[in-house]
């Protein structure tokens, strides 16, 4: 018959689906900023750019996303991608004002303007201003500071 799973239907949406990919497939290049994100221990296929509201903030956008798998914990680095040193300082800033007073804590070891908190919709994060881009690490490792360093070598500080 001509009911929702025929055939006909099927062979239908394949084909369309078909069109599609290959559309699509022509112009899939992968954003250059993505460069940006530190290649190891990163989790595959985990990678994204956000244009608008990363974390939920628009303040952030543009951002960069990827997971990591570091010391058997999964940690989310985010890259917000200021237009100045000052910009990504305002955005720590901002940020900063969405985590829980009580739970902020400076940690101006790892630079001007960092610190760490947790959000009621966020989590965990430890936020690190580096130059003109602003390093949010969600559900932070034990020891940020390889992953933190590894962000700064790929922004080619």
């Amino acid at each position: 018959g001509r009911g929702v799973g025929s055939e006909e239907n099927f062979a239908l949406i394949a084909g369309l689906a078909e069109d599609v990919t290959k559309r699509i497939g022509a112009n899939r290049k992968t954003p250059p900023e993505l460069a940006l994100l530190p290649a190891a221990a990163m989790v595959a296929r985990s990678q994204g750019f956000n244009p608008k509201a990363p974390l939920a903030m628009e303040s952030l956008a543009p951002a960069l996303r990827a997971r990591y798998r570091l010391d058997d914990q999964e940690t989310t680095l985010w890259v917000s991608l200021a237009g100045s040193a000052a910009e990504a300082k305002a955005r720590a800033a901002k940020l900063r004002g969405r985590v829980e007073a009580a739970s902020a804590k400076d940690r101006a070891d790892l630079g001007e303007g960092a610190f760490e908190g947790t959000g009621p919709y966020i989590g965990r994060v430890l936020v690190v201003p580096q130059g003109k881009q602003l390093v949010i690490l969600v559900d932070p490792p034990g020891d940020p500071l390889p992953l933190l360093k590894a962000c700064a070598e790929a922004a080619g500080k």
